[in-house]
């Protein structure tokens, strides 16, 4: 397949994730970087031995997501 179909067939998926997000009410980029970590905090994905290891790394996480959720 030749990379302008590629980026046709991607064009016309990205339209329909769109129509999709409408239609099931999917949000996008809505919470903060502290309530996603809550949230990580909560369901056990973030368990006090890795936050343990994480912690002196955290504040540059956290940037980094910031940055991203930004862009």
């Amino acid at each position: 397949m030749s990379l302008d179909a590629q980026d046709r067939q991607t064009s016309s998926s990205v339209t329909q994730l769109s129509s999709l997000y409408a239609t099931y009410g999917v949000e996008v980029n809505t919470i903060t970087v502290g309530q996603v970590f809550a949230l990580y905090e909560r369901t056990g994905f973030l368990y006090p031995e890795k936050a343990a290891r994480l912690r002196p790394h955290l504040e540059l996480v956290r940037d980094n997501w910031r940055r991203m959720l930004r862009a």
